[in-house]
């Protein structure tokens, strides 16, 4: 998805049905600038806003999600390839995830072999261990639960 792309299309709509960012953001309840960061192709709007959004636009949501008016003959076509994008996009997250993951584990790792062996006190030796356990458990709690995510993601897109 092209998020420029989009934001130009959402513009455009939205002037043809002679809304302004405001009168666009009241309706669906949000912000005047996220509406300006739509447009602008900085950021995409919640999902949950895109069956709202295109009411309000008089547009379908595989147009939005295109960027165009996608013709009555290749929606079936588009709505494949969109579908196969956002699964691209949660494969290359899940790897992401994994990645983030890893490296901290082994910056935790640094840091208390660094620690112990410049301490020469037994109690920081202590702290800095459960302290560093501790992170790893956070972190371990992080990467479990984005992958959750990331996996639940999957599974409605499947739907």
């Amino acid at each position: 998805m092209n998020q420029e792309k989009i934001g130009k299309f959402i513009a455009k709509m939205r002037k043809e049905q002679n809304l302004t960012q405001e009168q666009l953001a009241e309706q669906l309840g949000i912000t005047k600038n996220a509406v300006s960061k739509w447009e602008r192709g900085i950021s995409l709007m919640d999902m949950s806003l895109l069956k709202p959004l295109s009411g309000i636009i008089k547009v379908e949501v595989i147009d939005i999600l295109s960027g165009e008016i996608i013709d009555k003959n290749n929606k079936s076509v588009q709505y494949e390839k969109m579908i196969l994008e956002l699964f691209n996009n949660v494969n290359l997250n899940k790897k992401r995830i994994k990645n983030q993951y890893y490296l901290f584990e082994a910056i935790i790792l640094v840091l208390t072999v660094i620690i112990v062996t410049l301490s020469h006190n037994e109690i920081v030796t202590f702290l800095t261990i459960v302290l560093m356990v501790v992170a790893s458990s956070f972190n371990m709690s992080f990467y479990v639960l984005s992958k959750d995510i990331v996996l639940l993601l999957g599974k409605i897109k499947k739907k």
